[in-house]
C-alpha cells in the first residue's frame, strides 16, 4: 500500500480510510496545536506542552529529546511538522481525485484539509508590442488576417470557456492596442509594469483574485491549450509552487524555444520569489527562481507529452516570424487535401 511518509498513526490512518467505500472521512481530536505549545528556554533548549484530552489538567511542558537523549533543535521540530503537514495535503489530492472528501470536525483545530477546494484558477497571458527583436510581432498578420494573439487567445477561450483569463500588458501608450484587444477577443486586461513582469503578475493576480496561475507567453501560435489539464490535475495531485513539462534532462519547457506548453504556479509563490529577489533576471522571466532553489520553492516537471525533439516553435525575430507563418500555411494545407480525400 503506497501511502505518503507516516510521521504519525493519522496518516497511514487517513491512507487506508481513502481505500474503504466510503464518500466522506471524519477526523474527530486531530487539533494539531503544536505551534503554540513550542517555547524555547535560555539555554536554546526546545520545550513543547503536548497537551492530551486526558491529562489537559496535569500535563507540562516538557523538553524534546532526540534518540540519544540530547535536546533537539527547534529546525529538525519544525521540520517534522512540514513533513507531517506535506503527507495531509498529498493525501487530501489523492481524496478529491478519487472524489472524497477529508473532513477534520476537531474544535480550533489547525489541520485544515481541502484549504484549495474554492482556489480560484485564471490564465494570465504576457504580453506586450515593444519586442527589440521583432517589434509588434503579436499583432502581424499570421494566419490570413488572424495575428497570433488571435489565435492564441481563441484557443484557449475555446479550451476554457470559464475561467478567468487576463491578458497582462504593460501602461506604456504604444500597448493600448492590446487592452483594445483583449475587449474585441472578450477577455481581461491588466496593465502593469514592463520590465517588472514578476509584479505585473502578481497584480494581476490580486486584482482579479487568481489563487493559481496558468503563465503563458503570447508569442507562441502552437501552444496547446488541452496540456493546461494536465499541469492543473498534477498541481491538485502534488501541490508545488511551480508545475511544467520538462525534457529528459529535467529542464522545464519553458526554458527553451519549444513554445507548445505553459507553467503553473500559485500567487503566493510569486510574492515569495519578489521577496527574496529583484535581480533583473528573475523580475523579467518570473519564474526562473523555483527551478534553481526547489528547497524553497518546490517544483514538479510533468513527463513530456509529445514525441517531439526540441526545435522552435515561438516567435522572437523576424525569421522566426516568417518560418513559422510558412509551416502555419503549410498545416493549413495538409488538412485541406485530407478533408479533400
Amino acid at each position: 500500500m503506497g501511502v505518503p511518509r507516516p510521521h504519525n498513526v493519522l496518516i497511514p490512518s487517513i491512507a487506508m480510510g481513502l481505500r474503504l467505500p466510503f464518500k466522506k472521512i471524519y477526523l474527530a481530536g486531530a487539533d494539531h496545536s503544536w505551534l503554540p505549545e513550542i517555547t524555547v528556554t535560555d539555554d536554546n533548549e526546545v520545550l513543547m506542552h503536548q497537551k492530551h484530552f486526558y491529562d489537559q489538567n496535569q500535563s507540562q511542558a516538557a523538553k524534546v529529546q532526540k534518540e540519544d537523549l540530547n535536546s533537539a533543535h527547534l529546525y529538525t521540530i519544525l521540520y517534522h511538522m512540514y513533513v507531517a503537514f506535506k503527507s495531509y495535503f498529498v493525501l487530501d489530492a489523492y481524496a478529491r481525485k478519487k472524489g472524497k472528501e477529508v473532513i477534520n470536525v476537531t474544535p480550533d483545530h489547525t489541520l485544515m484539509l481541502s484549504e484549495d477546494e474554492n482556489m480560484k484558477d485564471g490564465i494570465v497571458i504576457q504580453a506586450r508590442t515593444g519586442s527589440t527583436r521583432l517589434h509588434n510581432k503579436i499583432l502581424l498578420p499570421f494566419d490570413g488576417e488572424r495575428c497570433i494573439l488571435d489565435i492564441l487567445i481563441g484557443n484557449i477561450k475555446a479550451a476554457f470557456p470559464e475561467m478567468c483569463i487576463v491578458l497582462a500588458t504593460t501602461v506604456r501608450k504604444q500597448d493600448d492596442v492590446l487592452e483594445e484587444t483583449a475587449r474585441k477577443l472578450g477577455i481581461h486586461c491588466f496593465r502593469g509594469d514592463e520590465d517588472n513582469v514578476l509584479d505585473r503578475f502578481i497584480k494581476a493576480g490580486e486584482a482579479f483574485g487568481l489563487d493559481r496561475m496558468v503563465r503563458v507567453c503570447s508569442d507562441n501560435p502552437f501552444l496547446q491549450p488541452d496540456s493546461f489539464k494536465t499541469l492543473l490535475n498534477a498541481h491538485d495531485e502534488l501541490p508545488a509552487d511551480y508545475v511544467a513539462f520538462g525534457f529528459e534532462d529535467g529542464r522545464p519547457t519553458i526554458k527553451s524555444h519549444l513554445g507548445l506548453f505553459v507553467e503553473v504556479t500559485t500567487l503566493d509563490a510569486l510574492k515569495r520569489i519578489a521577496k527574496v529577489t529583484q535581480e533583473k533576471l528573475y523580475v523579467e522571466h518570473v519564474t526562473n527562481l523555483c527551478t534553481l532553489i526547489p528547497k524553497s520553492f518546490p517544483f514538479v516537471c510533468c513527463r513530456y507529452p509529445i514525441i517531439w525533439k526540441e526545435g522552435l516553435t515561438c516567435v522572437s525575430r523576424s525569421i522566426q516570424w516568417t518560418i513559422l507563418r510558412c509551416s502555419r500555411i503549410c498545416m493549413l494545407i495538409l488538412r485541406l487535401s485530407m478533408e479533400a480525400e
